[in-house]
């Protein structure tokens, strides 16, 4: 322990939050490499909350809090679903029944998270460190961890949401959206993103949606799929808009 006592004050209380913390992540990654950590899991907290619930009438519910939360449910061939019916009470800025604010989940960027936290005390703890080895102040020693903390935060968000949306983008066939009709359950704003719900391959699906049209097209109106994005953003106008240039 001879390294432990040549350190200073403040690289032990660097020290005591960088070593569990590494440790931890070790933990994780190797619980990652044999299979048994998912980050879909919904007992482990680091920001991809997920959820399969499958009722005895076959429907399939899939939901990823915070990768561009898309939901979709399974339909028997023969159940006939008018999107229409659907109920939402969702505008901008709203908050869905748990609390989470909506502008939150269009980001899909979740930074505090449990993965994300360990990462911050691993690296930003061993920084500081580094850093009283490199003769540097006490408080920039301080400022370099914290700075180096955050960055890795930012780092672990950006993998799990990179990872998800290559894992959706894998299951979803946008195409077979375009012509569909839907309804917008979150305001589309001219410019900005919203939320649609659309039948795509026998699945009724939220998806993220912008529009061309030069007003907001509110929550409730019906819509036309008209084209996709290669980032899987559904391009939706107004269902009379669409039946006018159908007539002319």
């Amino acid at each position: 322990m001879n390294w432990w006592n040549e350190f200073t004050q403040l690289q032990r209380i660097f020290a005591t939050v960088a070593i569990p913390a590494t440790i931890i992540m070790l933990i994780q990654f190797i619980l990652q490499l044999l299979g048994i950590a998912n980050e879909q899991d919904g007992t482990d907290i680091d920001g991809v909350d997920g959820t399969d619930v499958d009722s005895v009438d076959g429907a399939d519910v899939d939901s990823v809090d915070g990768a561009d939360m898309d939901t979709s449910i399974d339909l028997p061939d023969d159940y006939e679903t008018d999107v229409s019916d659907l109920d939402s009470t969702f505008d901008d800025g709203s908050f869905d029944d748990d609390g989470t604010d909506v502008d939150d989940a269009h980001d899909g960027l979740r930074l505090f998270t449990l993965r994300s936290i360990i990462a911050f005390f691993a690296v930003g703890g061993w920084m500081g460190v580094a850093a009283i080895e490199w003769n540097l102040s006490s408080i920039l020693a301080v400022i370099l961890a914290v700075a180096a903390g955050t960055l890795a935060m930012y780092f672990v968000a950006w993998t799990i949401y990179t990872f998800l949306k290559m894992q959706q983008s894998g299951s979803m066939k946008y195409e077979y959206a375009v012509g569909k009709e839907g309804v917008v359950y979150l305001t589309i704003p001219a410019g900005g993103l919203g939320k649609v719900n659309v039948i795509v391959q026998d699945r009724l699906c939220e998806l993220s949606a912008q529009t061309n049209s030069d007003r907001d097209i509110k929550t409730g109106e019906k819509v036309i799929v008209v084209d996709f994005t290669p980032d899987g953003v559904l391009i939706v106008e107004p269902k009379n808009l669409s039946e006018k240039k159908e007539i002319v």
